[in-house]
């Protein structure tokens, strides 16, 4: 028989997972590069090398959500 004790402990646990799963992801993915490719993966050229990649899609997201904002797609 469960005890309210561990449902609730569940139901906590599941609300911390829906609500920063991803970051808790994200940073589980840089721990385990980090570890994996010392001395590569967290340099100053590479995370430079990694936010020029992801500007053009970030401001295509910013221009897409302002248009949806705005009610101009179909």
């Amino acid at each position: 028989m469960k005890t309210k004790n561990t449902d609730n402990g569940r139901a906590i646990a599941a609300v911390f997972a829906k609500k920063y799963g991803t970051l808790v992801a994200l940073f589980a993915i840089c721990v385990f590069f980090t570890i994996r490719c010392p001395g590569v993966f967290l340099t100053k050229s590479n995370i430079i090398t990694v936010l020029r990649q992801i500007s053009i899609l970030a401001v295509m997201g910013a221009g897409m959500t302002v248009i949806m904002i705005g009610g101009g797609i179909d």
